[in-house]
């Protein structure tokens, strides 16, 4: 598994921009209050700040400074999934830390596999909300396994990926609000059953956060809500109406579980005879393997106590209703289901919820059972691996790394043919998607900036935008030559 992600990690440097990157960092040097508009139409004061640094730092030395930028975010992912097995390595037995670091190599894996990551993991406007997003859940959820909520440093760090998440991304900030809720709520109940009211101060590693992510999603609210940013979609059925857009987000919820490649095909095929295979090819085989997988692994370690089990299916309780709010909230402003960067969250918080549930099913069975449960965990990695190998779509891997060279010599080309001062022209080379990378298609052809042409944002003007961000006239858009 540490292989696999290995091979990922390698392919930082074919990390790609899009029309986003060109437009924002074009107005950067244009307009001094680009940062305030953005934390407006935006509130993330973490991911708006980091990418606002980076597009100086690009304008700055004119390099795209993609593998410094993904790099960094990469290892911030990285070393949130390794800082809790880090943390036990000393505390428990050799082979009982071991489960710690099984858990999270297999749950980097399955982030990564089965579904797009471009946006995600190698678009630097997406990686920069998204990535650490992901990395300060990941680690939250990591912690509260492990039982370290029990302690002050423990909650300390909850509350720092608490901040993360809450400043990095809206989806963040609706995660974080739904727990700090459900912390009010469990703290509540606390107290009336203490007869206790009184705050303590070791509540504020949620109570922050939380009022963090109020503010995030107030602003989201007077703002960006109020503004229609696909006029196309105002007729549909769906957009300003709450209760249908929360309808719609439960059954893509349901949909994504199974996965949606799946349920597109059996609804064009209503061939009893393919029902079973395609069930074999969705991603429920590999969410019940997971558990069983986790279940058995975990059976190494000592019962899951009731307290624990507790913290795990709150953070799951978050997740699900932060996934759920993210597609009502896209139906209800956009008028449908947005984006391939949700979704990739939303799934790989659904494999979080898996490993979860199958960890703190410990707390409910009897002693008696869970040693029987014990005796089969030698199973627990065999079967993790069996479920995790099916996603990894070896062919899609193989032609990323074997147009690896010609891929990368492209791109470098047309930043050294942007950025060259003495040229009005420049020829702009588009890498077709044949990998795991998926590229935002440009048409080929030749286009002309005209003087005091206004380029609005729109996909149709992505090489006027280009010319803009370069300072050119002419662009030769063709296709990149692959091997």
């Amino acid at each position: 598994m540490a292989a696999i992600i290995l091979i990922y990690t390698g392919m930082i440097s074919l990390g790609r921009w899009q029309l986003d990157e060109f437009d924002r960092f074009r107005s950067m040097r244009a307009d001094p209050n680009f940062l305030e508009t953005r934390l407006r139409w935006s509130p993330r004061p973490i991911g708006e700040v980091l990418y606002y640094i980076y597009g100086w730092l690009v304008n700055y030395f004119h390099k795209p400074l993609i593998i410094p930028f993904l790099g960094l975010l990469w290892a911030i992912f990285l070393a949130a999934g390794m800082l809790t097995y880090w943390q036990k390595r000393h505390r428990l037995q050799e082979n009982q830390a071991s489960q710690y670091l099984l858990l999270a190599l297999c749950l980097m894996v399955l982030f990564l596999s089965g579904h797009g990551i471009t946006e995600v993991f190698y678009w630097p406007a997406g990686a920069v909300a998204y990535l650490p997003t992901l990395a300060a859940t990941f680690l939250l959820f990591l912690q509260i396994t492990s039982g370290s909520l029990a302690t002050s440093s423990g909650r300390t760090l909850a509350g720092c990926c608490l901040f993360v998440a809450a400043g990095t991304s809206e989806c963040g900030a609706a995660f974080v609000f739904f727990y700090a809720l459900i912390q009010g709520a469990r703290w509540v109940s606390v107290c009336s059953r203490r007869h206790k009211t009184r705050f303590r101060r070791s509540q504020w590693w949620w109570v922050a956060p939380g009022l963090i992510a109020v503010l995030v999603l107030l602003c989201v609210r007077m703002n960006r809500l109020n503004v229609i940013e696909f006029p196309e979609m105002q007729a549909s059925p769906v957009r300003g109406h709450p209760l249908t857009s929360l309808v719609v987000g439960m059954i893509e919820m349901v949909v994504e579980l199974a996965g949606k490649d799946t349920l597109l095909r059996l609804s064009a095929n209503h061939s009893v005879s393919q029902l079973f295979p395609e069930l074999l090819s969705s991603r429920l085989p590999m969410e019940i393997l997971l558990a069983t997988g986790v279940a058995l692994c975990w059976s190494r370690l000592p019962r899951v106590r009731k307290e624990v089990a507790s913290r795990i299916r709150e953070v799951i309780g978050a997740l699900l209703l932060a996934s759920l709010c993210t597609i009502a909230e896209a139906s209800l402003h956009f008028g449908f289901v947005c984006c391939d960067r949700h979704e990739c969250l939303r799934e790989c918080w659904m494999v979080m919820c898996i490993a979860g549930l199958a960890i703190s099913s410990s707390a409910r069975i009897t002693p008696e059972r869970f040693r029987q449960r014990a005796k089969y965990s030698f199973l627990g990695p065999l079967i993790l691996c069996v479920a995790v190998l099916p996603l990894l779509h070896p062919q899609l891997l193989f032609r990323t790394y074997r147009d690896y060279a010609s891929v990368r010599r492209s791109r470098e080309e047309n930043f050294q043919a942007g950025f060259q001062a003495d040229a009005r022209q420049m020829v702009f080379s588009v890498v077709p998607s044949t990998g795991v990378i998926v590229e935002e298609p440009i048409k080929p052809g030749t286009y002309t900036l005209l003087p005091g042409k206004n380029v609005e944002f729109t996909i149709g003007n992505y090489p006027y935008i280009i010319l803009e961000f370069f300072g050119k006239q002419n662009i030769v858009v063709k296709p990149c030559q692959l091997p």
